[in-house]
């Protein structure tokens, strides 16, 4: 697990101490930079080594070809490269390290992009072709790591991380205010919107290949090796992979269904399990994961959240680091909890560590899939559910879960529908808080184009891809942010080809039966004679907001917004309301609250250029 910076430029300048330091974190047990020129384009690049497989300095990046005309810049891991470079050993190829960083290049080297479709792993890499003048860039199947471009006409940016293009720069950018709308929607973007102006993602699964000197840039696809249908046996033959690494593994244990499966198919020795206890009202959580990491006999570390019931310029502070740690338009408190896990497994000696995350939406295990598959019913049966809706609603005011059903009903299509299931602000809100509606048209025309190929699929597998490509990459890229913020590396067993092939062949009555979800997982855990742990209702990996908010008070959380100048951004009324509706507890507002602060502090960050005066 690494971090890079690649820039591509007319001219020779580059700020290789700047970038180091922006991205230290990513890697810091070696650097490595890299300049060349190509007809009149100059090439550089910074890497920032985590050392995790091989951890000779022979396998330090960037990786150049013994005849020096192949180099490869690259973070991530390939979970298959020893099958791999036995294949390539019999193509006729030679290696001098045993690092899955060679095998790339010489895969790469030998067979293009095809060869990617072989790869089992997470990944973002550059590849330069010096002789033929091509720079090929690439993503992993699911985005599991990070890969941002910034394009201008005589600069291309390729980073790890929004903070790399920026140091490449020399300069802050400036938030996309057309980005603004589908955030509060949300909570989050689609990729490849950033919400930072001139920074896109490269599409997960995906290649851009940009060849000089004439800067032609072509986006491609690549396409799976899909040879075998994949079994639960194959699901859990990728978690025991994703547990061998040459330094210690550990694993983000939530006292859930989906860490427990891991932490029980991993099967590795010395794996142990963190825990974030987030005190008074979470008491079952920590029981639990007590009892099956004692039943199972696996190493339980509990640790306590930070933040619980400390001061106000703490919780701001956290909210703050928060809004920067994520870079992108993403309001998940999440990265909190996930460094702070991070941080304590570093210091306890682990580098690796395992996430049951990405389990949920490949198996339907949030509750609003159970809404979801209803789809059809509640619109053939709208007056009816809308009328059961509003009756909720006014014995439960202050329910968010309520008024977020009652906007489902009333939606017209699915798109709108599914994400008013996800976001906390209705369309009215978002139009008025932004001053616009137009962007909400743009946005669910983008995403009904998006979901058309599923047409013809149940609505619970038109939610499951809608989570895939939008609510899990955002996880996926918080988590990476929180743990690389720690030099951690994070593995997600879930998020790969084999459980993702695996949950598509099945039935939905298969994924969820009733109320339940991930019905794959509970009956794993009960053949291991360990399902009566899970008998409760999904908690997740949340902390708990409501009482910071609660802690802030209204005074101070209407300080916010004038302080940070938000109202340059959204319309002061609307904000306000939401603030004094929720203290006057007409209506429970905590998460609206939440995802307006984060946009205040991430606003004011982007707004400020003082870190790039050189």
């Amino acid at each position: 697990m690494c971090g890079f910076v690649v820039q591509i430029s007319k001219f020779p300048k580059f700020h290789s101490a700047q970038i180091s330091k922006k991205i230290w974190h990513r890697g810091p047990d070696a650097t490595g930079v890299y300049h060349n020129k190509i007809n009149e384009w100059y090439i550089d690049a910074l890497h920032r080594r985590l050392s995790i497989i091989d951890l000779n300095h022979h396998a330090n990046q960037p990786f150049i070809s013994k005849c020096g005309s192949h180099v490869l810049i690259y973070n991530g891991e390939i979970y298959n490269w020893k099958s791999l470079k036995i294949d390539l050993i019999n193509y006729g190829s030679k290696f001098k390290t045993n690092s899955d960083t060679e095998v790339l290049l010489e895969g790469i080297r030998i067979f293009g992009q095809e060869f990617l479709s072989r790869v089992n792993g997470m990944f973002a890499f550059v590849y330069i072709n010096v002789q033929e003048g091509q720079i090929l860039a690439g993503r992993d199947r699911f985005g599991i790591k990070p890969l941002y471009i910034y394009e201008h006409d005589d600069q291309i940016v390729l980073s790890s991380e929004i903070r790399g293009v920026e140091a490449a720069l020399g300069r802050r950018l400036q938030p996309d205010r057309s980005a603004f709308s589908e955030f509060f929607l949300n909570g989050f973007l689609y990729e490849p919107r950033t919400g930072v102006l001139g920074v896109a993602k490269v599409m997960p699964g995906s290649t851009i290949e940009i060849r000089l000197p004439e800067r032609k840039i072509i986006y491609r696809r690549y396409h799976l090796n899909e040879s075998k249908q994949p079994t639960w046996s194959d699901v859990l033959a990728q978690v025991k992979l994703e547990a061998n690494a040459d330094v210690p593994v550990g694993i983000f244990y939530s006292g859930g269904i989906d860490s427990s499966v891991i932490a029980l198919a991993a099967k590795a020795e010395g794996i142990k399990c963190f825990f974030v206890d987030y005190g008074k009202g979470y008491e079952a959580d920590l029981a639990v994961a007590e009892a099956f990491c004692r039943e199972k006999k696996l190493q339980l570390e509990s640790y306590k959240f930070p933040n619980s019931g400390n001061s106000v310029d703490t919780i701001l502070a956290s909210f703050q680091q928060c809004a920067i740690g994520n870079e992108e338009l993403i309001s998940d408190y999440t990265y909190i909890s996930t460094a702070s896990l991070a941080g304590i497994a570093r210091e306890a000696g682990f580098k690796v560590m395992l996430s049951g995350m990405g389990a949920d939406e490949m198996f339907g295990g949030y509750p609003r899939y159970t809404l979801a598959r209803q789809w059809s019913l509640i619109s053939r049966t709208k007056p009816i559910s809308e009328l059961v809706a509003k009756v909720a609603t006014y014995f439960r005011p202050g329910d968010k879960r309520v008024h977020r059903f009652l906007e489902f009903v009333r939606s017209g299509d699915f798109v709108r529908g599914y994400t008013s299931l996800v976001g906390y602000f209705s369309e009215a809100e978002v139009a008025e808080m932004v001053g616009t509606s137009d962007d909400i048209r743009f946005f669910y025309e983008r995403v009904n184009s998006h979901l058309s190929q599923f047409d013809t699929c149940s609505s619970l597998r038109r939610a499951l891809f809608l989570d895939q490509t939008g609510y899990l990459a955002h996880n996926l890229t918080v988590a990476d942010r929180a743990s690389m913020s720690q030099s951690v590396e994070l593995r997600v067993p879930f998020v790969s080809e084999a459980a993702s092939r695996f949950a598509n062949s099945l039935d939905d009555q298969n994924l969820i039966h009733g109320l339940d979800g991930k019905m794959p997982l509970r009956k794993f855990l009960h053949d291991e004679g360990v399902g009566h742990h899970f008998r409760r209702a999904k908690r997740g990996f949340n902390p708990p907001l409501d009482g910071m908010i609660k802690s802030l008070g209204q005074a101070k959380a209407l300080e916010i917004f004038d302080s940070l100048n938000t109202y340059n951004f959204i319309e002061k009324n609307s904000v306000e309301r939401i603030i004094i509706e929720h203290f006057k507890g007409k209506r429970n507002n905590t998460y609206r609250i939440w995802q307006l602060i984060y946009f205040a502090f991430w606003c004011d960050h982007r707004m400020n250029d003082r870190d790039f005066s050189m």
